[in-house]
C-alpha cells in the first residue's frame, strides 16, 4: 500500500435571512487546524427557533460553545489511536449541557426558546457526527447522500410508514421537531462516527436550504470539479441559497461546506506538536440577549 498522504480542509459558508423574515436565526461555524501533524475540521450548522431574538440567542450560544471547546478542549486531548470514540461522549455530554442550559434559561425568562444542532468533527481520514433537530449533513460524491436523519414529526411518521417522504416534504407540520437543544424536553442527541470520503464534499445545512431542493441538485452545484477550491465551494453554496429564495422559500437559508482532497506536495510536512488553527469561519446574528416572548417549538 502507497504512504497515506494525509487530508486537507478546504471550508466555506454562507448564510442568508431569506425573502420574508427580518431576522436570521440560523448560526455557523467551519473551523480547520493541524493537531500535533495531524488535520482536523470541525463544521457546525444550528437553526434557531423562537419568536423576537431567542432563536439567534440560542443558535448562537451553541456554536460559540463548540468553537471555544475546538480552540481550548481539542489541543489538550491526549493522542490515542480511538480518537473519535472518545471524543464522542464528549460532545454528547457539551450538547446535554448546552440543552440544560437553554431550558433554564427559558424558565428563567418565561420563553420557548432553542436551536437545532449538526455538528461534525473530522480527523484526517474519519468523522464524528452529532445530531438534534432537523438540520441536515450530506456527503456528496457522485450523488448527495444524507448523513443525518430529521429528528421532527413527519420523520416519525415515514419511519412508521403513515407518510412518504415526498408526503413529508409539503406536510403542514414539517416543522415540528421531536428534538431540539433548548426545548420543552431534554434533548436525545444522536452521535455516529464514520470514514471520511477523499475528494468529497460535506455539506451542513439548514432545512430552508433543502425544502425546495433536490438531491440531485445537491450534487450537480457542489460538483467536486467546481468546489476543489474555496471560490467555487462559495459560489456553489450561494447559488443554492439564491435558487431556493426564487423558488419562494421563506425560511432563514444557511449552509456550510466543506472539501475533503489530498494534501498537495509541496504541503505534505506538517507540524508533528502543537495545535496550529488553520481556518475560522463564524456567522450568525449580532449580539443581544433573548427578548420575553412566548412561541411554539417548531423549527421555523
Amino acid at each position: 500500500m502507497g504512504r497515506h498522504m494525509g487530508m486537507r480542509f478546504e471550508v466555506a459558508c454562507h448564510t442568508d435571512a431569506g425573502i420574508y423574515k427580518r431576522i436570521n436565526q440560523d448560526s455557523a461555524c467551519a473551523v480547520t487546524a493541524i493537531l500535533r501533524g495531524v488535520p482536523f475540521c470541525m463544521l457546525v450548522l444550528c437553526d434557531g427557533m423562537g419568536g423576537a431574538s431567542q432563536g439567534e440567542y440560542a443558535s448562537r450560544r451553541v456554536v460559540t460553545e463548540f468553537v471555544r471547546w475546538f480552540e481550548q478542549e481539542l489541543p489538550a486531548l491526549e493522542e490515542r489511536k480511538q480518537y473519535l470514540p472518545a471524543v464522542r461522549p464528549v460532545w454528547a455530554k457539551l450538547l446535554t449541557q448546552l440543552d440544560e442550559e437553554l431550558r433554564a434559561y427559558g424558565r428563567r425568562h418565561g420563553i420557548k426558546l432553542g436551536t437545532t444542532a449538526t455538528c461534525m468533527l473530522f480527523r484526517d481520514t474519519e468523522y464524528l457526527l452529532a445530531q438534534s433537530g432537523d438540520s441536515r449533513a450530506y456527503e456528496i460524491r457522485r450523488k448527495a447522500v444524507q448523513l443525518t436523519e430529521d429528528q421532527s414529526y413527519v420523520q416519525q411518521q415515514v419511519r412508521m410508514g403513515l407518510l412518504t417522504p415526498e408526503e413529508a416534504r409539503r406536510h403542514p407540520r414539517r416543522n415540528v421537531l421531536t428534538d431540539c437543544i433548548g426545548g420543552s424536553r431534554p434533548s436525545v442527541p444522536v452521535t455516529v462516527l464514520g470514514q471520511t470520503k477523499r475528494n468529497a464534499v460535506y455539506l451542513l445545512c439548514s432545512d430552508g436550504l433543502v425544502h425546495e431542493t433536490e438531491n440531485r441538485e445537491l450534487a450537480s452545484v457542489l460538483s467536486l470539479r467546481r468546489c476543489r477550491r474555496i471560490p467555487g465551494l462559495q459560489e456553489g453554496l450561494a447559488k443554492l441559497t439564491e435558487q431556493v429564495k426564487r423558488r419562494g422559500e421563506t425560511d432563514n437559508i444557511t449552509a456550510v461546506g466543506m472539501y475533503a482532497g489530498n494534501v498537495p506536495v509541496r504541503k505534505r510536512k506538517m507540524k508533528e506538536s502543537g495545535f496550529a488553527l488553520t481556518e475560522k469561519l463564524i456567522a450568525y446574528e449580532g449580539e443581544g440577549e433573548a427578548m420575553e416572548t412566548s412561541g411554539e417549538e417548531k423549527d421555523g
